[in-house]
């Protein structure tokens, strides 16, 4: 539901699988919503903060300690949502073991979470 909101906001909204792997994809300019591999949080980062894009929406664990939010989170972000509760992955009866966060990286807000989350802005 809390990106489903997100993506209303904007209509070029840009979305890269697996397949088409969006490291190797130029961002100019663009609009993305990342939800990277939870275990290669580093190298996605690295490429937000590198890329140009216009505005990118990234749905990550909350690893606020580790070196690569503060090489390439705290720098880049303009807002940070923290979610209420553990996200609930689908077909699974069971929340995820780590809180999660929505960061957004560029042009916008995420005002629109307001009440499913803390807002920070950077």
């Amino acid at each position: 539901m809390i990106l489903r909101i997100y993506v209303k906001l904007h209509q070029s909204i840009k979305y890269y699988t697996k397949k088409i792997n969006g490291l190797k994809q130029d961002w100019s300019r663009e609009v993305v919503f990342c939800n990277p591999p939870y275990g290669d949080n580093p190298t996605w980062f690295k490429k937000i903060a590198e890329s140009k894009a216009k505005t990118v929406v990234a749905l990550v664990p909350a690893r606020i300690g580790t070196n690569y939010w503060f090489n390439y989170v705290y720098p880049y972000a303009t807002q940070i949502a923290i979610l209420r509760g553990r996200l609930y992955f689908e077909n699974s009866s069971t929340a995820s073991p780590f809180d999660s966060v929505i960061i957004l990286f560029g042009k916008g807000n995420l005002d629109c979470l307001k009440t499913e989350s803390k807002i920070i802005k950077l």
